[in-house]
């Protein structure tokens, strides 16, 4: 049997080569766009310690680069070791969401711009088109680097002692260009408050995030079974105490940071709330 070849005529092949150009094409600016869109650095000054109850206030700096026109969706502080919890600012300013060990009142989070943005009118290259810039937007007139500074606060009352690190992370809401920059890792260290559990029962504010009564026991820790050490919360629903005894149980209820707990002890401990 003869074998029949179909060869694409000269026009269906002249628009093959038109359609694989525009692909082409449209592939090398989505390559490009992260690269133009990264002119954007994010870095983080301030102490290096805090004592508790303290407030730790951070400076993080943007610089955007040649005058690149950046968008921002909302601000993340990413606050993680010891402690680990996500604050987001949405772009007036505002704690719009709080994440991890603890809660929006517990960690009393703000954000406060230090510096304007060069504000102006026009297309942003590379993103959307925008009227006027606010909170949001920021980039420099010229090839000269612009400069804003953001100071971040947040309470150390309820951070678990030990070594910590804050990370910013500015989302710009597009992810299709640039999702998001962000800094690296900032540490500091939170000293708490130096406790001597003496002999006998022991009346505690919890400084912590929440814990169980057995978690309680293994942090500080208290002596396991036949120690006759244990800890109480006293329920108001019932107006009773709950008690678990280490290393035997009983009642394992929540402590949530500023409860109080009673901590009873055989002998006298050191502990850092």
């Amino acid at each position: 049997m003869q074998k029949i070849e179909f060869k694409p005529s000269r026009t269906k092949r002249r628009n093959l080569a038109i359609a694989f150009a525009l692909t082409l094409a449209i592939v090398l600016v989505l390559v490009m766009l992260p690269l133009q869109a990264s002119a954007l650095t994010v870095t983080i000054s301030g102490s290096a310690t805090v004592d508790k109850p303290n407030t730790v206030c951070l400076t993080t700096t943007l610089t955007f680069h040649n005058g690149e026109r950046i968008p921002i969706a909302n601000i993340q502080a990413i606050i993680s070791g010891e402690t680990d919890i996500t604050v987001e600012f949405d772009t007036d300013g505002v704690v719009s969401s709080v994440t991890g060990d603890l809660n929006a009142s517990q960690i009393g989070a703000s954000i406060t711009k230090i510096d304007a943005y060069d504000y102006a009118y026009g297309n942003m290259t590379g993103y959307e088109g925008e009227d006027t810039y606010e909170f949001g937007f920021g980039y420099g007139y010229s090839a000269d680097d612009t400069v804003v500074r953001y100071v971040i606060c947040f309470d150390s009352q309820y951070l678990i002692p030990g070594d910590h690190n804050l990370r910013v992370k500015v989302n710009t809401g597009m992810s299709e260009v640039k999702e998001y920059f962000q800094s690296t890792q900032h540490a500091f260290h939170v000293n708490g408050t130096a406790l001597t559990l003496t002999v006998g029962w022991n009346e505690c504010t919890w400084n912590r995030p929440a814990a169980t009564l057995q978690q309680i026991d293994a942090i500080i820790p208290l002596g396991g079974f036949g120690s006759n050490e244990a800890l109480s919360k006293w329920n108001n629903t019932t107006k009773a105490y709950q008690s678990w005894i280490s290393g035997l149980g009983g009642d394992n209820p929540t402590i949530n940071p500023g409860d109080p707990v009673w901590i009873g002890v055989q002998s006298a401990k050191p502990f850092e709330m």
